[in-house]
This record gives C-alpha cells, sequence and structure tokens, in this order.
C-alpha cells in the first residue's frame, strides 16, 4: 500500500504572503495590501522549527517564484507584433516564457539564501527580527542578481533592476515621504517595521513598542511630507504629448499644438517631429527660454544610438546625449538570452536583432540642462526605472525630472504601468521634484514633487496636457 505523503498546511503561508504582495503589483487600487502582506511570512517563520531545512529552502525559492511570476506578468502581455524583430509561430510565444524563466528563476535564487539563513538562527524572537533587514538585502541581492543576468553589450551592473520590490508598491502609499529620509530600500525596511509591529500586537500581546514604532513612522513621514510643502517661487508651463501604438510626431494638426509661453514640451521617445514641416511654428509656441525634449535614432544598428534631443523656440537643437541605461531584449541582447537563443536554434532572430534594434550605450552619463529660467533632468524611456540616475540628475541641480518613453511593445493596460505609475512617484517625492513622462502606447503624466498626479492620459490616443508647475 503506497504511503501517504503528509503536507503541513501552515507551509502555504509564505505563498500567500507571495500572493497578497503580487497583487499589488497589477493594480495601484490595493496598495495598501502592503502593510499586512508579510504577516503570512512572518507566522511561517514563526513555525520554523516545525520544518526541516530541506522543506524551508523550497518554500521560499518557490514563494519567490511565485512573487517573481506577479512581477514579471507583463514579459507575458507584451505584443511581438510590434517589435521590430518579427518572431514567428512557436517561438513568438515561448521566448517569452523563456525570458520569464530567465529573470524569474535566478531572480529567485536570493530567496533560497533568505531561507537558508533563516534556519541557522535558532532564537525564534531574533529570527522574526532578523527579517527587518534581511527582506531589504534580499531585495538588494535580487536587483544586482538581475542585472547580472541581464548583462549583455552595453549593460551596466547597478541596483536598478526592481520588479517585485516591496518598495514600489509602498511608493504608491503615504510612507513614500520617507524615501527623503530612507532612501528606496529602506521604504522596504518600514514596511517590513509595519508588519512586524502589527504581529507582535495581535499575536504576541506586545504593544509598548510596535506603538513607539507607529509614531516614529507617522511623525518622520509627516515630517518628509512637510519638506515637500516649503514655498516655491518659481513656476513653469510644461505640456506633454501622448501617441498612440504607431502614432509618430511627423504630421501634427494645429488644433493640437502646445500652448503659446510653453516652457518645457515633453515628447515621447522617437516622436519624429524633427521630421515635421510644421516645426518651426510648432516650436515658435514655447517661451523665449522654452525647451522641448525628444529621442531620435541615429545611426544604423548595431552601432545606432538613442539620442536625447533638446530643442529651443526656433526648433534647432541645443543639446544631444546619447541614452546609457539600455532595455535589454529592446535595445541590446543579454548574454544569457544569446545563449538561450542559440540553444533553440533561434540564431537568426539574434542576426536580425542585432541589424534591426540593437543600440549602443552612450560613452559618458547624461547631464541635466540648464537654461536661464531653469535646469531640466531628462532621460529616455528605461531610464524611468532607475534609482540612481534621476537621483545624480537632481545633484545636478535639476529642477524638474523628464522621461520621453516610448511602450508600444506592450499590450494597452500592461501590468507594467503600475510599476512605472509607483516609481515615477517614487522619483518625485525622493527627490522633492516634479517628474514629467510623455509616452507611446503607455499612459502619459505629470506629478508633482508631492507625488500627485496633476494630469494623466489616455493611452489609446494622441493627446497634448499641459499644467503649471511651481519648481
Amino acid at each position: 500500500m503506497a504511503k501517504k505523503i503528509r503536507v503541513d498546511m501552515s507551509r502555504l503561508l509564505i505563498y500567500s504572503s507571495s500572493i497578497l504582495i503580487g497583487i499589488t503589483f497589477i493594480t495601484t487600487n490595493f496598495n495598501v495590501l502592503i502593510f499586512v502582506s508579510l504577516l503570512p511570512l512572518i507566522l511561517y517563520v514563526s513555525f520554523l522549527d516545525k520544518y526541516s531545512s530541506k522543506a524551508v529552502k523550497f518554500d521560499f525559492y518557490f514563494s519567490g517564484l511565485l512573487l517573481n511570476f506577479f512581477a514579471y506578468f507583463f514579459f507575458f502581455q507584451m505584443a511581438p507584433q510590434n517589435w521590430t524583430v518579427t518572431l514567428t509561430g512557436w517561438f513568438a510565444v515561448i521566448s517569452r516564457i523563456i525570458a520569464w524563466l530567465i529573470v524569474a528563476g535566478f531572480g529567485s535564487l536570493p530567496f533560497l539564501l533568505f531561507g537558508f539563513v533563516l534556519t541557522k538562527i535558532q532564537n525564534q524572537t531574533r529570527r522574526i527580527v532578523s527579517l527587518l533587514i534581511l527582506i531589504p538585502l534580499v531585495e538588494l541581492l535580487r536587483s544586482y542578481i538581475i542585472a547580472l543576468v541581464n548583462y549583455g553589450p552595453g549593460a551596466s551592473i547597478s541596483p536598478n533592476y526592481n520588479f517585485g520590490s516591496i518598495a514600489v508598491t509602498s511608493a504608491g502609499t503615504f510612507i513614500v515621504y520617507l524615501s527623503r529620509f530612507v532612501g528606496f530600500y529602506g521604504l522596504t525596511l518600514v514596511v517590513v517595521a509595519i508588519n512586524l509591529s502589527i504581529f507582535f500586537m495581535l499575536f504576541k500581546k506586545k504593544y509598548l513598542l510596535p506603538f513607539i514604532g507607529f509614531v516614529i513612522i507617522v511623525s518622520t513621514t509627516y515630517l518628509g511630507w512637510k519638506r515637500g510643502e516649503m514655498p516655491r517661487n518659481r513656476s513653469v508651463k510644461v505640456s506633454i504629448v501622448q501617441l498612440g501604438e504607431s502614432d509618430s510626431l511627423e504630421k501634427w494638426e494645429g488644433i493640437q499644438w502646445p500652448d503659446q509661453g510653453t516652457d518645457i514640451l515633453v515628447l515621447p521617445e522617437y516622436s519624429e517631429f524633427m521630421k515635421n514641416v510644421d516645426r518651426h511654428k510648432i516650436s515658435a509656441r514655447l517661451s523665449e527660454h522654452g525647451i522641448g525634449i525628444t529621442s531620435v535614432s541615429v545611426g544604423f544598428s548595431p552601432s545606432a544610438t538613442n539620442q536625447m534631443q533638446i530643442f529651443n523656440n526656433r526648433a534647432s537643437v541645443l543639446n544631444r546625449q546619447d541614452k546609457t541605461f539600455l532595455i535589454p531584449t529592446g535595445e541590446y541582447m543579454p548574454y544569457l538570452a544569446q545563449f538561450a537563443f542559440t540553444a533553440v536554434h533561434q540564431k537568426n532572430a539574434l542576426i536580425d536583432f542585432k541589424y534591426t534594434q540593437q543600440v549602443s550605450p552612450g560613452k559618458t552619463p547624461e547631464q541635466s540642462y540648464t537654461t536661464p529660467d531653469f535646469t531640466v533632468g531628462a532621460l529616455v524611456c528605461s531610464g524611468a526605472t532607475a534609482l540612481t540616475e534621476y537621483k545624480r540628475l537632481t545633484n545636478q541641480g535639476a529642477d524638474i525630472l523628464t522621461n520621453s518613453a516610448s511602450l508600444s511593445f506592450l499590450g494597452k493596460e500592461s501590468f507594467y504601468s503600475v510599476f512605472a505609475k509607483n516609481m515615477a512617484r517614487y522619483h518625485a517625492v525622493s527627490n522633492n521634484k516634479p517628474f514629467v513622462q510623455a509616452s507611446r502606447s503607455s499612459r502619459s503624466f505629470i506629478v508633482d514633487n508631492q507625488g500627485r498626479f496633476l494630469v494623466q492620459s489616455d493611452n489609446s490616443k494622441r493627446e497634448v496636457l499641459s499644467v503649471r508647475l511651481r519648481i
């Protein structure tokens, strides 16, 4: 007679946490779940002595895999028909699965290490409290591992791959103001602290330290918010242009032109504005020191560059800067992906990519640009996902942060937009600067320094939105 396999149902607690956190990656409506989403994980850790070391490692790795399923679900929402490289047949489907397996599989390795470390801590209370440090460290390590997975021609090793981070979701909540003091991974630490406080109150009947912790968090959050409310004596009129999936500004009807006296006009990536025969008339609507920002493709793959261009009210280009933080599988092919393509006999797709889509990175990091009236810190597309770049531009004196994006390779209402909006709010609040994004396909928006979305586009049609911002 076959022996029955018994599974302790309490082991499902850790997977419950992955699901609760994962829900916040697909909609902003449940961001507040982040403040209780770790409770099942903490309960699991409190029961850790019941499980074998092998079971703990298994649970941590596969709960990490489940979390990454949500974090990278937008891979399955990509639209191959919009790619420059043509993928057909079975490979058009399996390529997305391969990409997800590579990123999610390697990205879950820190969770395996997480479980291993916890099994070495014998005291239950210390084990639980150690989550305060271990979870932010796991997120940081995962970011570097994904950077290694994405390494390829023109790539860099930096903590700029934070899909699946608790900090991203927390940026959509009131504690985002704490980022002015604790930074990105500090937000993760605060979320863990809140969950631990609730755990100790509910399950350990300890109230004093959790109460003190809540008071500190709330009061410090208020101080962070108050910092952003300080008077600002200057203002600029900002306009953004939203484009549809396959739209461009090579043609632009007069009724949709930006308002006269616009100070900053942000256009999507590869907008084709410089091909518009009316570009001089449109640019003339800019103020005396007003500027427009877009990007153009310069040269031919594989040595082409994605060049950000800043132009004045005469449509003359004042500043050119080549993009440095490139998109893996979008602007360069990671070495690991090249190996995977070769393993499934798709070398032709690699050659196709190299000569139609590959981009070379700029030789120097993007710099802020100063006019007599303001300083702008502008990046192109994937720069919005990077922690380091907007902070660097802010330190250079940027008054306003901008992003020109093109996300037509993603389906409409992709879950990536949840990540993008939360990251935009993080950039705006943590740097205490307005953040402006103009995009093709995905949403365009203007966020003030306090994280308020002042205007937001409909991502399915061309639209021009304007607002006056205090800087």
